[in-house]
């Protein structure tokens, strides 16, 4: 039998329990696969990760269905799970000296290949395929799933494209969804000019559900410069009074901007409710914790700024909870036993009782993407890369 009882209720406090057959877990369950119901395939699609993380089922079990998924799943709710955790997975075993530092591309790709035994470049080539369908789809006719899925492998799509280019890989001419995105991004910037000249704003931007992976895209391959980054924080304060629409602004320049010292204004100005809301807070730090160019940025930030950190949020629970939570997760740079150690002597020296729960929750994942790291990363990404 193959049971996973408990994972760190001492520590947590949440339980985790599955129990598979043996011959169902690794053969019969999988030959109607295809046939189940889709919330039963998005079930062992999570089971199977949680099982991995547990050490239940190897790292090569784990590649192996991930492909098989990736290769015949067709309903849009369950690829996006599979899009979720498949980048998980390489933000928890990221950091070895095969991986690349964009975290998207196997290093050695051989000419041809590209990759093709690796579940890491059959991700990026299939949300690939998902993004070039459904990039110039209209989003009004969509149903939510859809929509959701267009937004997240567009993300993901752009970065892998932007990153072909960069290597060679792929000729600036034939970059379909980045040549689009920047065209978008540019036409966001001229409006926001047009704005300030008194004209009438952002009607050209009409798909917003897009436009922070576009700006994304156009600052991650510099044809957005450092000068934009400024233009891009005017266009987010112009936008105060749709806040939909400036979440998205500013949750692009979190993540792609490249000015380090906008960067540490907005993380204060929002710390402090000042023009950037506190609610806000949980959206600017996990997206500091992804930044493309910074990848220490929010955990060096929340160390220097911690008393203002902890006077506007350390009271309540949520919000504080989720920001120690996401920069656990989400900065890679945190993936060794002394950044776990680190982190967990940051919080003892600065108590913070209303994220004790987050706080152990961070030291564990830092921790378990130190062992996996250790463990199992240069199989994830590169089975057949070894030299």
């Amino acid at each position: 039998m193959c049971i996973r009882d408990r994972v760190s209720t001492q520590s947590t406090g949440f339980y985790y329990r599955t129990l598979y057959k043996s011959d169902i877990l690794t053969t019969k369950m999988w030959d109607n696969f295809d046939q189940m119901p889709k919330n039963y395939r998005q079930a062992i699609l999570n089971d199977f990760n949680a099982l991995y993380l547990s050490g239940d089922i190897n790292v090569e079990e784990l590649n192996r269905r991930l492909s098989y998924i990736l290769e015949t799943e067709q309903d849009h709710t369950v690829l996006l799970d599979v899009l979720g955790v498949t980048g998980q997975l390489k933000h928890t075993i990221i950091h070895t000296d095969v991986c690349t530092q964009n975290h998207l591309v196997s290093p050695r790709d051989q000419e041809g290949t590209h990759g093709s035994d690796t579940v890491v470049s059959r991700a990026n080539l299939r949300f690939y395929q998902v993004a070039l369908e459904l990039y110039n789809k209209d989003v009004k006719t969509m149903v939510p799933e859809t929509k959701a899925l267009r937004q997240a492998a567009l993300e993901h799509a752009l970065k892998y494209e932007t990153n072909e280019v960069a290597n060679g890989r792929l000729g600036k001419e034939d970059a379909t969804l980045s040549n689009w995105a920047e065209g978008i991004a540019f036409e966001f910037l001229e409006s926001c000019k047009e704005e300030l000249k008194g004209t009438d704003a952002f009607a050209v931007v009409k798909d917003f559900d897009t436009l922070g992976a576009c700006i994304g895209a156009a600052m991650v391959s510099r044809s957005i410069p450092a000068s934009h980054a400024q233009n891009v924080w005017a266009a987010y304060k112009m936008l105060d009074s749709d806040p939909e629409k400036g979440n998205l602004v500013l949750r692009a320049l979190c993540r792609y901007g490249d000015d380090r010292v906008l960067l540490g204004d907005i993380a204060k100005l929002c710390t402090r409710n000042s023009i950037i809301r506190s609610q806000l807070g949980g959206v600017v730090f996990m997206n500091l914790a992804q930044n493309n160019f910074f990848d220490t940025f929010a955990w060096d930030h929340i160390k220097q700024d911690w008393e203002a950190i902890d006077k506007q949020w350390g009271k309540g629970q949520f919000r504080l909870q989720r920001i120690i939570e996401y920069l656990a997760h989400n900065t890679d740079a945190l993936f060794t036993q002394e950044s776990a150690a680190e982190f967990e002597a940051f919080f003892e020296a600065h108590p913070c009782p209303a994220a004790s729960l987050a706080i152990k929750r961070g030291v564990e994942c830092i921790k378990l993407k130190a062992f996996l790291s250790k463990r199992d990363a240069k199989t994830f990404w590169a089975a057949d890369h070894d030299e």
